[in-house]
């Protein structure tokens, strides 16, 4: 049976080498009507329109999405992206006699686990488009939410003062949310990209300036989840500071500032469409499982992505039980060895008596980094130490004092004999 291959083929526009290849393969497979509706992101009708909703109307329609990242593209990544999550097939390509992005392609991740075939002329990849003989997308479950964790934000590699202000609003405006963060894990598998992008009610993701480190990295991992966040129809705020990197093509779903404090409007905005999706959206149960391998829950890669579900199968450890008896103050270890699993259980367990107090302190202002390296430049080194330690001491005791009066106001407003003392009865 003769599948109808109709779409759009996307390529970056330089070096020219790459269309000119691919529109002689789309000439050749036209000579087969099931191919007649294929056509090249060129030959589309744009002028007068919106040039990337021209082009995601023509992914939506046709049955198929061949993209070819020979050299990655911002435009490019974010069409195969939205192709995904609109349970389209993505055929990746790559033109083997070009010399490859391989580096690039290594450090973003998500096209290892894609998958992509090797052409080298024409001919080659017009036989290559005209074997497929499987339309199906991938498969996922779009109805399954996460209504606990609503969010997925996408962090860069190095943290400025634009993520630690992100980060603080979107906590500010109560929404717990998922993240992916490099420095705790190195690469983004299109896998768990889509999984969490699948379960979310909105996606957040800020791009970098071209002249930052890493920026070409995670702006293509932007493009692929903000595709993929369009694609399955999820909020999105998309931001970037100033006119870079954005194309012209898809500067309309980007949402631009000049300083931090404009995203708390944007922030706003986007908190109360999640809200209106929690409130509305009618979720379906997870499937039940079948055997016991499906039973297993492993859980999330980092703990921070799961801490309200984690009580549900977190193996208390002896140094959990050494921690809840007070015979440990401080635990230490590498990356990935459960200190913040730990923590959350331990903590969730001590809240479980309301005469306990106790504090969530996770620096991660810019403002604190300044301060060090202040203290670092500027002072003698017995100095640095005693300051260092009084400043951490001072901002313990804020902190502490802030959370008990926080406490002690709710406490105050429901216990009787509080009340009685105050108005000396």
């Amino acid at each position: 049976m003769n599948l109808v291959i109709s779409g759009l083929v996307a390529y970056p526009s330089e070096p020219e080498e790459i269309g000119q290849t691919i529109l002689r393969a789309i000439d050749k497979l036209h000579t087969e009507p099931r191919f007649g509706q294929l056509v090249s992101w060129e030959e589309n009708d744009i002028p007068g329109r919106f040039i990337s909703g021209e082009l995601l109307d023509r992914i939506e329609k046709g049955t198929i999405f061949i993209a070819d990242i020979t050299r990655l593209n911002f435009n490019v990544v974010f069409e195969i992206g939205y192709a995904i999550g609109c349970k389209k097939r993505a055929f990746l390509v790559c033109n083997d006699p070009i010399r490859p992005d391989t580096e690039l392609i290594r450090q973003v991740g998500i096209f290892d686990t894609l998958g992509y075939s090797r052409y080298q002329n024409s001919t080659d990849l017009a036989q290559q488009l005209s074997r497929i003989d499987n339309l199906n997308g991938i498969s996922f479950d779009i109805g399954v939410l996460n209504n606990k964790a609503p969010v997925y934000v996408l962090l860069p590699p190095l943290k400025s003062d634009i993520e630690t202000h992100l980060i603080a609003r979107i906590k500010k405006a109560r929404l717990f949310f998922r993240s992916f963060d490099p420095q705790e894990h190195i690469r983004l598998s299109a896998l768990e990209a889509i999984e969490n992008v699948s379960e979310s009610h909105g996606v957040v993701v800020s791009l970098l300036p071209s002249h930052f480190n890493f920026a070409d990295i995670h702006n293509h991992r932007a493009a692929f989840v903000a595709g993929l966040a369009q694609g399955m129809k999820k909020n999105l705020l998309f931001l970037q500071s100033g006119d870079d990197p954005v194309p012209i093509d898809y500067r309309d779903l980007v949402r631009s500032f000049k300083f931090p404090e404009q995203i708390d409007e944007f922030v706003s905005d986007f908190a109360i469409a999640v809200t209106e999706s929690l409130q509305s959206v009618q979720t379906k149960s997870p499937r039940e499982a079948t055997n016991l391998l499906e039973l297993l829950i492993l859980g999330a890669s980092s703990a921070e992505n799961e801490f309200q579900e984690l009580g549900n199968y977190y193996l208390e450890t002896d140094e959990f039980r050494q921690a809840l008896r007070g015979e440990v103050q401080i635990i230490k270890g590498r990356k990935g060895s459960g200190k913040t699993a730990l923590f959350f259980q331990l903590r969730d367990r001590l809240r479980k008596d309301k005469k306990n107090v106790i504090l969530d302190l996770k620096p991660e202002g810019f403002q604190l980094r300044k301060f060090k390296e202040q203290v670092l430049d500027y002072l003698e080194q017995g100095t640095q130490e005693h300051t260092i330690t009084s400043f951490w001491e001072y901002l313990l005791l804020l902190e502490i004092c802030q959370k008990i009066l926080k406490d002690d106001k709710a406490r105050y407003l429901l216990t009787s004999a509080i009340n009685s003392l105050h108005y000396g009865i």
